[in-house]
């Protein structure tokens, strides 16, 4: 409901500087945008209403935030889907409500080991067991990488997701 948006723009707009693009699959009555014109920060906020899949982001990205779908399989597949726009200095990939949902943290596992062959180095994975759950990952600069494409195709995709449910299953 642009709680967490909400946190992030008013950090930008007391920073001068920078805009958070949120995806939302419904309006919610206009929550967010109430709320962030509310504290100040509506202007920082660009706010796509669909399917992450479609949103016209710009590229790089410097903090990814991955709060829709709580499965793993659902974090695997955002993760591979905009890693290509992670800001290459280095990103926070951040996992929300990650104690609410036993599926997440076995996910954001897969994704750290992705990360690395993907050039993007992982140097800490921080996990905060609050009441919600908050999981991030700081991402060093990407390397040079060996491999030309580090992405998974359409084929390791599933062997991907599928690792990931046979991680929450145990």
């Amino acid at each position: 409901r642009g709680f967490s948006t909400a946190w992030i723009a008013l950090g930008l707009a007391h920073n001068g500087k920078g805009h958070v693009y949120t995806v939302d699959s419904n309006g919610y009555d206009d929550v967010g945008p109430q709320l962030w014109t509310r504290i100040g920060a509506r202007d920082r906020v660009i706010q796509y209403i669909g399917n992450s899949w479609d949103a016209p982001f710009p590229g790089p990205i410097d903090i990814l935030w991955l709060d829709a779908d709580h499965s793993g399989q659902a974090i695997i597949r955002e993760f591979c889907h905009f890693r290509d726009r992670l800001n290459p200095r280095g990103a926070l990939v951040c996992f929300h409500d990650t104690f609410l949902d036993s599926r997440m943290p076995p996910g954001i596992q897969v994704i750290q080991d992705l990360a690395t062959p993907a050039c993007y180095p992982v140097r800490s994975r921080i996990a905060l067991r609050n009441m919600r759950g908050f999981d991030m990952l700081q991402l060093l600069p990407a390397v040079p990488c060996t491999n030309p494409d580090p992405r998974p195709d359409a084929e390791s995709l599933p062997q991907l997701q599928a690792l990931a449910l046979g991680l929450t299953q145990k």
